[in-house]
């Protein structure tokens, strides 16, 4: 699976952020505490359904915030599939969508 594409709502540091262009190789450059490996959870959680540093999924949430929502477009099987997390405080689910 390559990634193609990701957005980053109210997750961890990231108020709102996207990011594309990803290669088959990627380097993250940056200060310490500036969302390095925030970005790595994102994209593991987008391709598990859970956190490498967590069990406890609120964690992710934004501090101050009801949820958190991330959203990813990959490359499987020469098939693009857009891949889309939403969890909220409020209703306690992950609803996951994938379409081709």
């Amino acid at each position: 699976m390559r990634l193609l594409s990701l957005r980053l709502k109210k997750f961890r540091n990231f108020d709102a952020s996207a990011l594309g262009g990803f290669a088959k190789k990627n380097i993250f450059v940056g200060l310490n505490a500036q969302g390095k490996t925030n970005l790595l959870e994102a994209i593991y959680c987008l391709a598990t359904m859970r956190s490498f540093r967590t069990a406890r999924t609120a964690e992710m949430i934004q501090l101050g915030q009801e949820g958190f929502f991330i959203n990813g477009s990959v490359m499987s099987s020469n098939m693009r599939r857009d891949i889309s997390i939403y969890y909220s405080l409020k209703k306690k689910r992950y609803p996951l969508t994938a379409t081709r």
